[in-house]
């Protein structure tokens, strides 16, 4: 039981570190959306359907955003609470940009160039 929540903890940062890193989403988050996509498009269905699956995902990342958001927001991790502030910050930011931006921005993390 602890290795599962060790792993499960290091996972979290983990995900925290890629998202700080590159503003995009783990792949880990996007693998299997990103294969239906692609599945979808070679055996050419409709754009309707594709645009479907683009906002299924991004609905996805943000859920697990928002989970790492909480998960953060009341760790035990922080040296003081300006730096928790200062983390839930830039992720609440990031988490604004990925709501406004498209799937393909998103995944590439240009939405802060």
């Amino acid at each position: 039981m602890v290795n599962l929540m060790g792993n499960s903890v290091h996972r979290l940062h983990t995900h925290l570190e890629h998202v700080m890193n590159t503003n995009a989403p783990p792949p880990a988050w996007t693998q299997t959306v990103e294969r239906k996509i692609t599945r979808a498009v070679e055996a050419g269905k409709p754009e309707k359907h594709i645009r479907h699956l683009r906002s299924s995902g991004k609905k996805r990342m943000l859920k697990k955003l928002k989970h790492l958001i909480a998960y953060f927001k009341n760790s035990p991790v922080f040296e003081n609470e300006h730096a928790r502030s200062l983390l839930l910050h830039d992720l609440r930011e990031i988490r604004d940009r990925w709501k406004a931006g498209e799937w393909q921005s998103i995944l590439a993390g240009t939405l802060f160039d």
